[in-house]
């Protein structure tokens, strides 16, 4: 345990996050106060933004963790994600833009995969659709996609290894 715990030192509040969602056991691992109350203490000082919500309680930057019975109701990890600038970016909450919205209308259920080409893969010495439509060995041509898209381009159906079926679509600009 002791080895982990100087493992957990070394990594950054975001990756202890990110591990403490794999399992029960690394979530209570990377909970621990100690760890959380250095990343308070030392993000405090380098954070670019303050305000009035998101200043640390004086008592988590004043009281020892785990030292008596009122510090270990602390949670400095909550702490930590309330004040930090990074944790609490508008980024993270705003609804999805008109280009989310319209990315994921072009996948169907029927055919999930999309893969595009802008027309700078086309200005290569060998443009690459033409090879990929020559190497039937590779990639057997499939047909066109059963859902077209009108006004974006051309596509074309490819299936890869005789089961997994996606669509190219290839974008131009004028």
């Amino acid at each position: 345990v002791d080895v982990q715990f100087l493992i957990l030192t070394f990594l950054s509040p975001r990756d202890l996050c990110r591990l403490g969602a794999t399992c029960q056991y690394w979530s209570s691992m990377v909970r621990d106060p100690l760890i959380w109350r250095y990343f308070l203490i030392q993000g405090a000082a380098s954070w670019s933004s303050v305000d009035h919500l998101s200043t640390p309680t004086l008592h988590y930057l004043t009281e020892p963790a785990g030292g008596d019975i009122h510090t270990l109701n602390l949670d400095f990890m909550a702490e930590y994600l309330r004040c930090c600038p990074e944790c609490r970016s508008p980024q993270r909450f705003t609804p999805p833009s008109a280009l989310s919205f319209f990315l994921h209308s072009l996948v169907s259920d029927t055919e999930p995969r999309f893969s595009m080409f802008g027309c700078g893969l086309e200005q290569l010495s060998v443009s690459l659709m033409t090879v990929m439509l020559n190497s039937p060995n590779v990639l057997s041509v499939a047909g066109t996609p059963q859902r077209q898209i009108n006004g974006i381009g051309s596509g074309i159906s490819f299936v890869y290894d005789g089961q997994h079926k996606f669509n190219i679509i290839t974008l131009y600009s004028t």
